[in-house]
């Protein structure tokens, strides 16, 4: 199973666990982790267009595809991460630990089917998803 991301367990917007922790998550094929600086209201260039960044916080988020899998296999991982709000422990690059964090899920998962022959359940040749962190670090 997984290495990058060890545990989901699905929560609503206030970060209040709502199901079982899932944990059978297949490991991706690509895993990109982002880090995201938040900038508060005054930020932006002034006239000289001299920047001020006014950082207030940050933000993670995680894209993750699966290449070439059947479809027992698309159908787990969507199903794991089939939740609006949900708290996973992933691999975190910044600090090079297992981090928990709440996240939403950041747009539509989506799937490309490359053939159906003699395979009931279709070999994809790529599924998506990306979550973002709910609840940001405040800096």
């Amino acid at each position: 199973m997984a290495l990058t991301i060890t545990k989901i367990e699905p929560a609503d917007q206030f970060g209040t666990v709502t199901g079982a922790a899932i944990t059978n998550i297949p490991e991706p094929s690509t895993y990109v982790w982002s880090k995201h600086d938040i900038s508060g209201q005054e930020a932006g260039r002034t006239i000289t267009s001299d920047a001020w960044k006014n950082k207030k916080a940050e933000a993670r988020s995680i894209r993750m595809t699966w290449n070439n899998k059947d479809g027992s296999v698309i159908s787990q991982v969507f199903q794991a991460f089939n939740h609006e709000y949900m708290w996973v422990t992933y691999l975190d690059a910044l600090t090079g630990q297992y981090e928990r964090k709440h996240f939403y899920l950041a747009a539509d998962i989506s799937a490309t089917i490359y053939t159906m022959y003699n395979r009931p359940q279709g070999l994809w040749s790529v599924a998506d998803v990306e979550l973002i962190q709910a609840v940001t670090d405040k800096t």
